[in-house]
């Protein structure tokens, strides 16, 4: 706050909570967009974007700027939020469906607990701008993933790492299921959505 001159705490509070502010729109925008183009492409361009505002809140250099892109993060970085429980829901069988979703939420249950303390250490240590300049070099790291992993190969990979959520082999999933009561993974949501 001292950087930009700024001794208000009520600029303080309002820097902190305009990210929820972009939290409150981007569902707004992105549920429908993910039901028009698919949650794939979301997940990328949400990512993208999340970084580009990242590295633009470190290099904010006044308060409007700062502001400005910490609303643009937590617009883009709702995007797994949003569109996070459908994909479950679209990978995992009903029985397990549960499970899963509750061992994803523990990400946007646990971020906001642990995200302050290890931030505010880091800010005593570095500085503001080194917590964005963080998040950004995470996000760069994990935003291939995206682009060279396909449905499929995500599936797979999820089957291996939790075998006891009881993923049906894909091929056998025609011959015990039927359409009503199907798994839906990713081939199987799609086979059902269109002859529905």
């Amino acid at each position: 706050m001292a950087e930009f001159h700024e001794t208000s705490p009520n600029a303080a509070t309002f820097i902190l909570s305009i990210y929820v502010l972009g939290f409150v729109f981007g569902p707004i925008l992105i549920a429908p967009l993910s039901e028009t183009y698919g949650r794939r492409k979301l997940y990328i361009w949400g990512n993208i974007l999340f970084t580009i505002f990242s590295v633009g809140t470190a290099l904010s250099n006044s308060m409007g700027m700062l502001l400005g892109f910490r609303f643009s993060m937590g617009f883009a970085g709702v995007v797994p939020i949003t569109i996070g429980s459908g994909s479950i829901a679209d990978m995992m069988a009903l029985e397990t469906r549960g499970r899963a979703i509750s061992i994803w939420a523990l990400g946007p249950l646990l971020g906001p607990c642990i995200g302050p303390v290890a931030g505010g250490y880091m800010i005593r240590a570095k500085g503001w701008r080194w917590v964005y300049w963080l998040i950004s070099i995470i996000v760069r790291i994990l935003t291939p993933m995206f682009f060279l992993m396909r449905p499929a190969l995500i599936l797979r990979l999820v089957r291996r790492a939790y075998p006891y959520l009881n993923f049906p082999a894909r091929r056998n999933l025609r011959a015990r299921d039927s359409p009503k009561t199907q798994c839906l993974t990713t081939s199987g949501y799609y086979k059902l959505s269109s002859t529905e």
